[in-house]
């Protein structure tokens, strides 16, 4: 993704770039464990005092 201070102040907000960024960065890693054979065996959403942390446990494909 590129974003620019338009997006960041043109109503967006850092807020939702945040989240978009952690969303991309998720489905990353997602695809990059299948292509590895990893079966994704649990998705955890973890609240701390910077936000939202988003916890994923994989498992070997036999």
């Amino acid at each position: 993704m590129i974003a620019d201070e338009i997006d960041e102040y043109g109503g967006y907000g850092t807020k939702w770039l945040g989240r978009v960024r952690q969303l991309y960065k998720e489905k990353q890693t997602l695809a990059a464990a299948r292509a590895k054979g990893y079966i994704l065996k649990k998705r955890e959403v973890v609240k701390t005092q910077a936000g939202d942390q988003v916890r994923l446990q994989f498992v070997v494909r036999r």
